[in-house]
């Protein structure tokens, strides 16, 4: 694991060697013990947080589908969450 330290309006870039496909993740706001990211990628790169997956997986198949978190909506730059 590689951890670095960032400020607010800071980014990291992380760039596929192989496809050339680039994500920029954005340090936005810091509140007490909360991280506000952003998060710019290719519409082909599923984004979404680990507890999310780990509740759909948990869940009985027959409501799966009702706990997958809400799709993210291109609002420019950043994704956000509807």
């Amino acid at each position: 694991m590689l951890i670095l330290t960032r400020n607010v309006n800071e980014t990291i870039k992380i760039v596929d060697s192989h496809t050339g496909t680039e994500l920029t993740i954005m340090v936005t706001g810091i509140h007490t013990n909360r991280v506000r990211l952003g998060i710019t990628a290719p519409a082909h790169i599923k984004i979404t947080r680990q507890e999310a997956v780990q509740q759909t997986e948990a869940a009985p198949p027959e409501t799966q589908s009702q706990t997958v978190a809400a799709p993210a909506k291109h609002t420019g730059r950043f994704f956000a969450k509807h």
